[in-house]
């Protein structure tokens, strides 16, 4: 379980303290080339609500 969340904090380092004041993101995915490629993981974005 260390081995995983030592593996998560690298790949969510850099935005893991942006995310919680970006409020356009709904989720953050981490894929596979994310965690071995070091590619950035693919941020989720919520859709505008329509106003009546």
């Amino acid at each position: 379980a260390r081995g995983l969340r030592a593996i998560l904090e690298d790949v969510l380092g850099p935005i893991m303290f942006e995310i919680p004041s970006a409020e356009n993101v709904d989720k953050v995915i981490v894929t596979r080339a994310a965690v071995e490629d070091g590619a950035a993981p693919t941020l989720v974005l919520r859709q505008a609500r329509k106003s009546a």
